[in-house]
């Protein structure tokens, strides 16, 4: 996979950008265009050591700067890195566009040059937001601010299909914002839009009102820009105002501060929780091909820590099968599989991390835990995560031959058992699948090559023989 990225894009470029394009093509199967002035990336990338032929340049001497008209400059900085950028995914040069500069510039260049696909009238910024019930999608986020009702109906019409596809949602629910539950609430948008939606070929669950997103009402959220861009602005400053206050309060004496000394570090955990910023880029939805405002950290931490932690299996010739396990918003516990390497049977990624997660909570129950893992449990490891109160498991790939979670048996989710495990499957489904089969073909190759080797050594044997 190639992704373009501005390299220009951001309050901090192209130190981030440049910093986030080394991490992913040495973490990720990933190859990286940075798009920007190539003197300054050229500078910046000489501080660090990758692989050069996973990191190209593409050269583009202007910048679009946050006080410019985003679709005026557009239209007259051909040579912008944001432009440049997206006339490369629309050539099909990329896979993917990501910036993390001027939204209303990437907006435009995503509609005017990458296009939009036929059908969708207005593509929509849709973003993950934090709530008591998990990530949940606030879509439109501010792309546009004059929607009429059909606009409202397709966001969340895509919305639902993103959920579904991208977080493995079999249904998503869909609300419409209002400032009341009733049909008949709202402003004409509102009410014009209800029955539309009611009609459309997704989950509707109806009006939801603003303390419905912290909630987690609804898995879709859809509502014009102007009054979505203004919940991800309150949202994004919850976290910090309410740890600022709080810590406030800590430093009045000598007695808040030794008590700040047990409840800070809860406190940031808290604040981080709530930033929108660590679910990852908002996605333009209904741009003929992907395009991404980024934000920073993402929420996909959690899944690309366990292909990560699988990658280390791999390299120690071990079928690679990679978990973690998140309690609180953090990673507590890794594990890979060391079966050959440590001679046990014991020894699977979900075990091993298993018992390092009891070690850090310092309990055998894992209550209020997710362990996100690259394969389908086996029997064993399906019956741990059960004894372990566990709440929920994430998979990446099914094992339609030996897996316990669902293709053989279901042990996660057995009634007669005193606990069952939410169980969330095809998360990151295609990557973790082809780093098996990777794996696999990798195998069956070597093999043949030492049977090839035993072979031609056995006919030299026999040659010299006689």
């Amino acid at each position: 996979m190639k992704i373009i990225v501005d390299a220009m894009g951001g309050d901090n470029a192209p130190m981030a950008p440049v910093e986030a394009a080394v991490r992913a093509v040495k973490e990720l199967d990933v190859e990286i265009v940075l798009v920007g002035k190539k003197e300054v990336v050229e500078k910046e990338l000489s501080a660090y050591d990758y692989p050069n032929d996973k990191i190209s340049i593409a050269n583009a001497d202007e910048v679009i700067t946050n006080h410019e008209e985003p679709a005026k400059a557009v239209r007259s900085k051909k040579n912008a890195s944001v432009v440049v950028a997206a006339n490369m995914l629309k050539k099909g040069e990329g896979d993917a566009m990501l910036s993390m500069g001027n939204t209303g510039a990437l907006l435009a260049s995503g509609l005017l040059i990458v296009g939009r696909i036929k059908g969708i009238l207005r593509p929509a910024l849709a973003t993950l937001l934090p709530s008591a019930k998990g990530p949940k999608m606030l879509i439109d986020a501010g792309a546009n601010t004059n929607c009429k009702p059909e606009n409202l109906v397709q966001f969340g019409i895509m919305g639902s299909i993103y959920m579904k596809n991208v977080l493995g949602i079999e249904s998503p629910t869909v609300g419409l914002m209002s400032n009341g539950e009733e049909e008949g609430k709202g402003d004409e948008l509102t009410k014009e839009t209800f029955p539309l939606l009611k009609k459309a070929p997704i989950n509707f669950i109806g009006n939801i009102e603003g303390r419905d997103v912290m909630e987690g009402t609804a898995d879709v959220i859809t509502c014009d820009g102007f009054v979505g861009n203004v919940i991800l602005k309150t949202v994004e400053g919850m976290g910090h105002v309410v740890s600022t206050k709080v810590k406030n309060i800590f430093m009045k004496n000598l007695f808040t501060k030794l008590g700040a000394i047990f409840v800070m570090g809860g406190l940031n955990e808290f604040k981080q929780s709530m930033d929108y910023r660590e679910y990852g880029g908002a996605p333009l939805l209904g741009t003929k091909r992907p395009v991404i405002k980024g934000h920073g950290s993402s929420d996909g931490k959690a899944g690309f820590s366990a292909i990560r932690q699988a990658k280390k299996a791999e390299k120690l010739n071990e079928v690679p099968i990679g978990c973690v396990i998140v309690y609180d918003g953090k990673i507590i516990a890794r594990g890979y599989n060391r079966r050959n390497t440590d001679k046990s049977t014991l020894a699977h990624a979900e075990i091993i991390a298993i018992k390092r997660a009891s070690k850090v909570i310092k309990d055998w129950r894992l209550e209020d835990c997710t362990l996100y893992v690259t394969l389908e449990p086996c029997q064993m490891c399906a019956g741990a995560l059960v004894q372990s109160r566990i709440d929920e498991v994430v998979i990446g790939s099914m094992n339609p031959k030996a897996g316990c979670a669902g293709s053989v048996l279901n042990l996660l989710e057995v009634e007669g058992f005193n606990h069952q495990v939410k169980t969330t499957r095809g998360v990151l489904q295609e990557e973790c699948s082809a780093m098996l089969s990777d794996f696999f073909k990798e195998l069956r190759e070597k093999k043949k090559q030492r049977k090839m080797l035993a072979k031609q050594e056995i006919q030299q044997i026999q040659s010299r023989k006689q």
